[in-house]
């Protein structure tokens, strides 16, 4: 047995052959030595925990040196340049029909771009019925004799080179894998790229390289995004290169999408927080830049999640609000629990959730959505123009609270006062202003983004955590 190793320190796989091989849909990677044939497969060698690297290994082969026909039957197209390969590579589809045990199989192959690819298998079984299943693939470039490329695709949960392409000169290629050939295909697979790229954005690791760090699959120490970076942060669907002062922020597909004079970038629960022209913006998931943070929407997978759905309305001329305690678990349940009427000493005009609507649903539990943010605030506006905000005061929340926080007291005789009350007293609300004016507008964007307001022609942001404080004079 004859084992030859080319692997390079880049994300090429380098290989000497002698000759490729294809017959009786068969293809063979061909070695001669002393008048005989070996036969190359591809070998993955473990080089530490899920890292690895390619081999090929080449063993005499009775078969071919019985026939001596190893002539080659394909009309390549030498692709010799990384950049033509990856024009070649991005740019792919092929089909192929077969049977295996007893069942018919359609597998269609596709390009994502020049690092990914999926292949549908579509399993007809014997009731009629049908079966179709997506795997991803990541496109290998494989150098031949230092001088020309081929194609080898690797399953992303996998290690070895299964599949492999090859350029032809009268048609796009021809990709072969164990005894059959898959032929070039004008057919589109219809695929959910929100989901393939979650599955390839997994696979992405960072790893030390020197004194910086690269970007590499789960699999292996080859870069999948060119360069050395001082810090690469993850945090899906970006990625954030960072190196000599220089930002780069790329899609989950490794597109470039850094903005024009971008100074800083950080993560922001599923969007990045950026510093543009030393201005504060944020670019949420969709790519979209823009002056406030965008709304987390993040909730737990499992389990019933409480929640609210709430309702404000006009009844026999009184603003009231209208609470349905609801869940998450997608069954629709949904009841009424309490109508409760507002009671600010206002002739009010109307009144908003901070969403700007009059109706809202909330999370019961904020650690669903990563962060806790006040939720019983409200709009106002008067019939004499008055604008404000208000909130509204759980009175028996407020008495539990004042007694936990009275460090006087043990815990044992906080538990004796609290008991009675949670027990006992009934629930009422009390409604407090806190921001009330002539202005000429207030602006809601919603619960976790600040409140701005305008008056006599400034701009200023109001926190609910803070008293309202001008910040410019200009539109912010």
């Amino acid at each position: 047995m004859l084992t030859i190793n080319y692997c390079s320190a880049q994300n090429v796989i380098e290989i000497e052959v002698d000759s490729i091989y294809c017959q009786d849909s068969t293809c063979h990677l061909l070695n001669f030595s002393e008048e005989q044939i070996y036969t190359c497969s591809f070998l993955s060698l473990e080089l530490a925990e899920y890292r690895y690297n390619q081999t090929i290994d080449c063993s005499f082969d009775r078969e071919l040196n019985d026939s001596h026909e190893t002539a080659n039957s394909l009309d390549l197209k030498r692709i010799t340049t990384l950049e033509e390969f990856k024009s070649w590579a991005s740019n792919l589809k092929f089909a192929s029909n077969f049977s295996y045990n007893g069942m018919k199989f359609n597998q269609q192959y596709q390009s994502l771009n020049y690092n990914y690819g999926v292949i549908q298998s579509e399993k007809f079984l014997s009731n009629s019925t049908n079966k179709t299943e997506i795997e991803i693939y990541q496109i290998i470039p494989i150098k031949i004799n230092d001088d020309y490329y081929v194609a080898g695709l690797i399953e992303i949960d996998d290690n070895e080179v299964g599949h492999l392409i090859f350029p032809e000169k009268n048609k796009t290629g021809l990709m072969h894998y164990l005894n059959r050939f898959y032929l070039p295909s004008l057919n589109t697979i219809v695929i959910n790229h929100l989901k393939v790229y979650k599955d390839i954005f997994r696979t992405y690791k960072v790893r030390n390289f020197r004194s910086k760090k690269i970007l590499t699959n789960s699999i292996s120490s080859n870069p999948i995004l060119e360069g050395e970076y001082d810090d690469i942060i993850l945090d899906y669907p970006f990625v954030v290169t960072k190196v000599a002062g220089k930002i780069n922020i790329y899609d989950e597909s490794l597109e470039d999408i850094t903005p024009s004079s971008l100074i800083e970038a950080y993560s922001s629960f599923g969007s990045l927080q950026l510093i543009i022209n030393n201005e504060v913006k944020w670019m949420n998931s969709n790519r979209m830049i823009s002056d406030t943070m965008p709304k987390i929407e993040r909730v737990l997978d499992c389990g019933n999640v409480a929640c609210q759905e709430k309702t404000i309305s006009i009844i026999s001329g009184e603003f009231m609000e209208i609470i349905n305690d609801c869940d998450y678990s997608g069954l629709g349940n949904s009841w009424t629990t309490d109508s409760i009427i507002f009671d600010l000493n206002r002739n009010l005009q109307s009144v908003k959730y901070l969403n700007n609507k009059t109706n809202r649903l909330f999370s019961v539990d904020c650690f669903m959505q990563f962060y806790c943010n006040p939720t019983n605030f409200y709009y106002f506006k008067t019939k004499e123009n008055n604008l404000g905000i208000f909130k509204r005061v759980n009175v028996k929340q407020e008495i539990i609270d004042e007694i936990w926080a009275n460090k006087s007291l043990s815990h044992q005789e906080q538990w004796e006062l609290v008991k009675p009350i949670r027990d006992s007293l009934k629930v009422s609300y009390r409604d407090e202003i806190i921001l009330e004016g002539q202005f000429e507008d207030i602006i809601l964007s919603d619960y976790n983004k600040p409140i701005i307001f305008k008056e006599n022609g400034k701009y200023g942001v109001f926190s609910l955590m803070e008293k309202a404080k001008y910040l410019s004079l200009i539109h912010i």
